[in-house]
Parts: structure tokens; sequence; C-alpha cells
């Protein structure tokens, strides 16, 4: 599952964990090779789309009220420029809260 949440935000393992309907113990945050296994792409350049896999996508609805935001672009130093409305469009995302 992929999480696409405000950088101000940080995802709370409890409140995904409810919405998924899963013991709490059973989410953790995916660590380095899980997540290049998962999306092809390595922590600090993960973009919310164009994965190896198909994952489950939920968006932080934060992002909403922005007039746009700036997204991962397959590198730590690379960034493109989205309205949050079409990211989540693009991303097939869940509007879900599971911010802390």
């Amino acid at each position: 599952m992929l999480c696409l949440t405000a950088g101000s935000n940080r995802v709370s393992e409890s409140a995904l964990a409810a919405w998924a309907e899963v013991e709490a113990d059973a989410v953790s945050m995916a660590d380095p090779e899980q997540v290049r296994e998962a999306t092809g792409w390595a922590i600090g350049g993960v973009p919310p789309i164009c994965h190896e896999t198909d994952l489950e996508t939920l968006f932080d609805p934060a992002l909403s009220s922005r007039e746009t935001v700036w997204a991962a672009a397959g590198t730590p130093t690379s960034m493109w420029e989205i309205d949050p409305e079409r990211l989540r469009t693009i991303a097939a995302a869940e509007a879900v809260d599971v911010t802390e």
C-alpha cells in the first residue's frame, strides 16, 4: 500500500490498520528493499505513479487544500508539480485520512 501524504504529515500505523481492518501489528513502514521491490524506485525518489507492482494507494485529504503539490520524480532531487485532484485521479487513490 502506498500513502500519499502532505510532507508535514505522518501516516499513523494504527489509523491505517483501523482503515484496513487489520491488527495494528500487521501494519509497518516498508524497509528500503521492500520499497524498491514494490515500486522499482529507491526511497527518496519514489513517485506516486508508475510502480513495478499494482499498489493500493491512499491520498491524504489535506493535499486537496493546496493549489498544487510537488511529488518525487524518480530521484531524491527530481520533483514535479501537479494539481492535487489530478494526482489523486492518475494515482487511482482513495482519499482517506490515516495521518497522525
